[in-house]
C-alpha cells in the first residue's frame, strides 16, 4: 500500500510596509551623539569591517579611514 501524499498548507503573512516610527531606529537618542560617541561607535565599526585584509598600505587604509569618518554620520 502506498503512502498517503503529505498535505502542505502554505500560509502567506501579509507584510506590515516599513516605516520609521516601527524601524528599530526610532527610539534611538539621536540628541545624545556627540563627536567622541560618534569616533567610538566609528572605531568598532571600522575595525569590524577589516579593511586590512583587502587594503594592504597603511597610507591607503589611513585615507579610507578619513573617508569614511567624513561621511560617518550620514551612513
Amino acid at each position: 500500500m502506498p503512502r498517503p501524499k503529505p498535505i502542505v498548507i502554505i500560509v502567506h503573512k501579509a507584510r506590515t510596509p516599513w516605516v520609521y516610527p516601527v524601524s528599530i531606529w526610532a527610539s534611538y537618542p539621536y540628541e545624545a551623539e556627540n563627536e567622541q560617541y560618534l569616533d567610538e561607535c566609528f572605531e568598532h565599526d571600522f575595525t569590524r569591517c577589516n579593511f586590512a585584509k583587502d587594503v594592504k598600505s597603511d597610507e591607503e587604509l589611513a585615507g579610507l579611514r578619513k573617508l569614511l569618518r567624513a561621511k560617518y554620520r550620514k551612513m
